[in-house]
């Protein structure tokens, strides 16, 4: 069975929005857990979504590179034997 390969822009929003989500919330629970403040966790979310929604996009660029056999890291060259 042939796989439907996934888009770059796809691949990346895909990533940003599961792991920036997941990663926000959980730093916030921890956060107003440990502070003892229910009025942290707002806060911390807040200033944590736009960092790990950045994160979750770089991770889903470099998966996807290294899925269709480019470099992860090096200007965007394939390799010869691809």
């Amino acid at each position: 069975m042939k796989q439907k390969k996934e888009s770059l822009k796809g691949t990346t929003l895909k990533s940003a929005l599961c792991w920036g989500i997941v990663y926000s919330t959980a730093t916030a629970g921890v956060a107003s857990v440990l502070g003892n403040n229910s009025s942290l966790f707002s806060e911390v979310f807040k200033n944590t979504i736009l960092l790990f929604c950045l994160a979750g996009a770089v991770r889903g660029l470099l998966v996807w590179r290294v899925k269709n056999g480019f470099f992860a890291i090096r200007f965007g060259r394939r390799p010869r034997y691809l």
